[in-house]
């Protein structure tokens, strides 16, 4: 015969109650998404109101540290991983070829935000790497967002010095800088200049080839006899010129998204440099949703109370309103947070570039601020960051341990990518560098990188391999013996 029994137990659990939840959510929120949440929450709540369109003074503070609000850090640290999966990768690896019309990127399976290859990413990341800084590099990311499709800068070099409230000398400067960057013939002027930029980096740009750029009207008549007189050449040498000439790319931008609808990319946080040398980090005050508990119409609505059920609503309203309120500070608190111990770790970075990029997980930062990986991770996707050069996401600072034979500090993923980057790009046509000479290269320096490792990140650089770069040499000597 079975016997009943009691038994009691203890024992901690987690309740993933909807507010939780929802808190949870709130982490990982663009701050695009983050305001649409809001539009939908406000449609369902009369009691929240924005800012600007008048709230109780009652309302927190955004460094106050809400009491009554379930911290998420906290449910997460009890049970996270068990709950909701290993969210929280140990490193992210992110890098764009600024050769190359691909963005390569991963964050070891993850999703990432950026979807398309855009040309204002590609010219900023190798702007990022010169030596412009501040003010200039401000105003060169401006005149970027204005090339057109095929990559073209309007004519009108006077009015834009004027937009940009910079002088003819630096706008001049600029100018040359971009037209320095990947893909040549970028920022041009005209078509001629598109050309000219192309054929000068190719050793192509003879006296004949700059008569043959002069007259392009006379080539689009095809008017080839005046062209012989103007270029005191044959017709075989020039026809030669002009098949020179249409190995060269009208439309450089062509490879990549010019459209302007892109992810929308909202830094919510803004770095300067401090005249110590230090960094200030704040919220950008201008995108962040200002939301509050509307009293006024609070009131208004329990003076037209009539029964229990219509008083349960409006507390029903209220209290989640107020809880709305405290969670975005939260989320802000948290994201000021994770963005102060980031620029902390990564000093270097921000004052001399990505040569100086540590390596750093999500765990270096979890452990900085006392809270679970999982909410790092959260808390940094699609979260960005503004400072002198340029704007990043959160994640892009993650990056994996290279090991440093020499005894010093282990170099980043990030910051090795860019070293064989720049190798490749020294390199002669005599002389192309193999994959097993490039690590050979490498481990002399003390970065401890083995073959494999030299070929993955090549091709996450979207570099082709030697012997295609010896067939590219080749093609660009072919046309030098042609001349």
């Amino acid at each position: 015969m079975v016997e009943a029994a009691l038994e009691l137990r203890i024992g901690q659990g987690l309740t993933m109650t909807p507010q939780l939840r929802q808190s949870i959510q709130l982490l990982q929120l663009s701050t695009v998404d983050l305001n649409r949440a809001i539009d939908e929450e406000m449609e369902k709540n009369p009691l929240l109101t924005r800012e600007d369109e008048g709230f109780s003074d009652d309302r927190p503070s955004v460094t106050e540290a809400p009491s009554e609000l379930p911290d998420p850090t906290t449910a997460l640290d009890m049970e996270g991983e068990h709950l909701w999966g290993a969210e929280a990768d140990d490193h992210a690896e992110s890098w764009r070829d600024p050769a190359s019309g691909h963005d390569s990127s991963s964050y070891d399976g993850q999703d990432h935000l950026v979807a398309t290859r855009s040309l204002h990413d590609a010219l900023m990341e190798q702007l990022r790497m010169s030596d412009l800084h501040g003010w200039e590099l401000k105003a060169a990311e401006w005149m970027v967002d204005m090339l057109d499709a095929a990559g073209y800068l309007p004519h009108d070099s006077e009015a834009r010095a004027t937009l940009f409230g910079i002088d003819a000398t630096l706008h001049d400067k600029l100018v040359i800088y971009i037209q320095q960057c990947e893909p040549t013939g970028i920022a041009a002027r005209s078509l001629k200049e598109c050309l000219t930029l192309q054929l000068i980096e190719r050793n192509l740009y003879s006296e004949p080839m700059r008569a043959l750029l002069d007259h392009l009207d006379l080539l689009a008549q095809r008017s080839m006899k005046a062209l012989c007189r103007a270029c005191n050449v044959d017709m075989p040498e020039l026809g030669q010129l002009i098949q020179l000439l249409k190995s060269c790319n009208p439309k450089p931008a062509s490879g990549y998204d010019t459209s302007n609808i892109t992810d929308c990319i909202v830094p919510e946080l803004i770095v300067r440099a401090m005249k110590d040398g230090g960094w200030s980090v704040e919220l950008n005050q201008e995108v962040l949703p200002k939301i509050a508990l509307n009293t006024q119409y609070s009131n208004h609505l329990r003076s037209q109370i009539r029964d229990r059920s219509e008083l349960k609503a409006i507390n029903e309203h209220m209290m989640h309103a107020n809880w709305l309120v405290k969670a975005i500070h939260q989320r802000n608190h948290t994201l000021l947070s994770v963005a102060l111990a980031i620029i902390e770790l990564q000093h270097d970075f921000f004052a001399y570039g990505i040569k100086y990029l540590k390596p750093m997980t999500l765990k270096d930062i979890a452990a900085k601020i006392s809270c679970h990986e999982s909410t790092v991770s959260r808390i940094t996707t699609q979260k960005y960051l503004m400072c002198d050069r340029g704007t990043f996401e959160l994640k892009y600072f993650f990056n994996a341990h290279v090991h440093n034979s020499n005894g010093g500090e282990d170099y980043s993923n990030r910051s090795v990518m860019h070293l064989i980057s720049t190798i490749i790009d020294a390199e002669s046509h005599q002389k192309i560098l193999s994959d097993d000479a490039i690590t050979d290269m490498l481990n002399k320096r003390g970065i401890d990188v083995a073959r494999r490792t030299v070929v993955k990140y090549r091709q996450h650089l979207g570099i082709p391999s030697s012997i295609e770069r010896r067939k590219n040499k080749k093609k660009d000597v072919f046309c030098l013996e042609i001349l």
